[in-house]
């Protein structure tokens, strides 16, 4: 997927993104957590949301479709 996206951004001129194994271990673990409990959501069943499970970095620019005024709102299933 990475590679994929880094193709698309090269196209473009954009530097490309590499992969964080902290923010992977964090999304993983949420995934699973969500998995175990049945729910769906940004906060773990142990009260951790994104800015307190994952560093900083990696959450600067989230979440950019809620804060972009150019973002193509997501879609609803």
């Amino acid at each position: 997927m990475v590679d994929l996206v880094n193709a698309e951004r090269g196209k473009v001129g954009c530097s490309p993104v590499k992969v964080n194994s902290t923010l992977t271990k964090a999304a993983q673990d949420h995934s699973e957590d969500m998995a175990a409990t049945g729910t769906m959501s940004h906060t773990g069943s142990d009260g951790s949301s994104p800015p307190t499970a994952s560093p900083a970095p990696a959450t600067a620019g989230a979440p950019t479709a809620r804060t972009s005024p150019t973002a193509t709102p997501p879609r609803r299933r």
